[in-house]
């Protein structure tokens, strides 16, 4: 029954790295949640849904089986991933991260890009795909931005 589960993580992770627009695979096994943002109700996921805004957030552990492609058109993603993974993990798995002046919510806040993810916004002139925070229980890294708070 393990081998069984495994092999549908397995390829569920695969189906979503081709549907997440190939963000880093390291990260992606990493996490303990994620949360899709998508303008699409998705009445297979309705219960793991909550809108707000317009926007549908859908929320699942790292062990669900998820049809990326029924949201159609995903604007953004959130992992969750332990508070105690050391930032370094974070540097060797992007191309280039910084830490932003001042802070939200008491939170120091960080910004980077990765060639892996290939949308991307200007941020204080500079070319940023992802965000990142650590706050009492976990890191938040949203793709291109943390879209549920913090």
């Amino acid at each position: 029954m393990k081998k069984m589960i495994g092999f549908f993580l397995i390829i569920a992770l695969l189906i979503g790295a081709s549907v997440l627009n190939g963000v880093n695979n390291e990260i992606i096994s990493s996490y303990n949640k994620i949360a899709i943002v998508s303008s699409n109700y998705v009445e297979d996921y309705k219960d793991n849904a909550i809108e707000s805004g317009g926007k549908y957030f859908y929320f699942f552990d790292n062990e669900s089986l998820v049809d990326y492609e029924k949201f159609g058109n995903i604007e953004g993603l959130n992992f969750y991933l332990d508070k105690n993974t050391p930032f370094s993990f974070f540097e060797d798995n992007v191309d280039f991260i910084y830490k932003s002046d001042g802070k939200v919510n008491g939170y120091d806040i960080y910004y980077g890009y990765t060639v892996k993810y290939k949308d991307f916004l200007n941020i204080n002139n500079k070319k940023v795909n992802f965000q990142l925070v650590k706050t009492q229980n976990e890191w938040i890294m949203g793709f291109p931005l943390i879209l549920t708070g913090f």
